[in-house]
């Protein structure tokens, strides 16, 4: 039973890690040399996992009844911590909500264009998130039911995407990759938001129990690194496909209204019209169980946070509340999916890198004793609080 919870626990981290994220990935790796590109990716997935085992060191200090993030917050950090955690929380999900709004959106009119009907990105954005809006108010009974399926659906069409793709890749295309200059400003963000696990470490917890922390542990090791696996191998496989610059090339897709839409297309020129079908059926899946699952956690958040009652009248104001400013996000901002993702990434890092440390720095400084315990002293602990800063707002310098 408890080697079935440690399984459930790894796929759990992994499911909160590999979202929407890994559609933007190929986009802003393109800027950048493979070889750059991995070992910037594996220093963020040692970074992330480190701010995880931070988080579970600081959650074993909590009570089973009480160790939420903003919980934690407020046990370490007080009333100021508390507020910083809520403001990132809600303007993170505001955020990601709005990409997968826009990513949607995008997919769908290109899918509609192909069948002959010509439908703005826009319009698609909008019937979506009432369709989608709607099942998650009715609850979340019917999110877990669809999202049950979907996520199932996800990982087979990401192992037969990577496997149809393989014989089409080339490694004298991925060698070709040079670095350009905005390629920090473009991938730091995105690489924090897809290494992004550590608010689900208290329910972790929960499921496991405090006393297996050597399973929450390798949980948490394993529940990092594998995704860094499947991140390497998705960007290497499609810059081995289309080339850095030139006919069908990233240059060409990031000049795009689209991007994302038209990356897909570029690809499903190259390869095998089984390999397209894959492709686009991981990245239409990816980005609704990515929607539903972030929607949930803000239409809760909100009803819970504002008092609304679970009627007909509190379901709309919820409704409202919850999805009317990612709509406004995407009709104001163009290109707004990786743009969102990049902004989202801002509240990532204080969420799960800035307070991870301060919260563990405030509890080494009280003395709380704990049976998991994270190699860490005050000066690793602030210079890491330091970086998370630094990497929240490097996309604007």
């Amino acid at each position: 039973m408890l080697r079935a919870k440690f399984i459930g626990s790894i796929f759990l981290i992994m499911g909160s890690a590999i979202g929407a994220g890994i559609l933007a990935l190929p986009l802003v790796t393109s800027l950048g040399s493979s070889t750059l590109s991995l070992l910037v990716m594996f220093l963020f997935a040692i970074l992330m996992l480190y701010t995880g085992l931070m988080t579970l060191e600081v959650n074993m200090a909590m009570h089973k009844d009480s160790n939420s993030f903003s919980s934690m917050a407020e046990r370490f950090l007080k009333i100021p911590g508390k507020i910083v955690c809520w403001i990132c929380f809600i303007m993170l999900l505001y955020m990601v909500l709005a990409a997968y709004v826009e990513g949607m959106g995008s997919l769908a009119a290109n899918l509609l264009g192909k069948l002959g009907l010509t439908v703005s990105s826009l319009s698609c954005s909008l019937v979506i998130t009432v369709f989608f809006g709607t099942v998650v108010a009715l609850g979340t009974f019917f999110v877990d039911t669809l999202n049950k399926f979907l996520f199932s659906a996800k990982g087979i069409f990401i192992l037969l995407s990577l496997l149809f793709i393989l014989p089409e890749v080339s490694p004298v295309t991925i060698l070709s990759y040079t670095t350009y200059g905005n390629f920090w400003a473009q991938s730091l963000p995105i690489f924090a938001t897809c290494f992004s696990y550590q608010f689900i470490i208290p329910s972790i917890v929960n499921y496991l129990g405090k006393e297996n922390y050597t399973y929450l542990r390798n949980a948490i090791i394993l529940g990092s690194f594998l995704p860094f696996f499947i991140y390497a191998c998705w960007f290497l496989f499609i810059q081995g496909i289309l080339p850095q610059v030139g006919k069908e090339s990233f240059a060409l897709i990031l000049a795009s209204k689209e991007p994302l839409p038209q990356m897909l297309e570029f690809l499903g020129d190259k390869v095998s019209p089984w390999a397209t079908l894959m492709l686009n059926g991981f990245s239409n899946v990816t980005m609704t169980t990515s929607f539903l699952g972030v929607a949930l956690s803000l239409f809760d958040f909100i009803r819970d946070g504002f008092h609304l009652k679970k009627d007909v009248k509190g379901k709309v104001l919820t409704f409202l509340i919850t999805f009317v400013p990612p709509v406004l996000f995407v009709i104001m901002v163009p290109k707004g999916f990786v743009l969102a993702l990049q902004y989202s990434a801002v509240f990532t890092c204080f969420l799960v890198i800035v307070l991870p440390a301060l919260m563990l720095w405030k509890k080494r400084q009280e003395k709380v004793e704990t049976k998991f315990q994270v190699p860490a002293n005050k000066h690793l602990l602030l210079g890491v609080a330091a970086l998370g800063i630094i990497l929240a707002f490097s996309q604007f310098f």
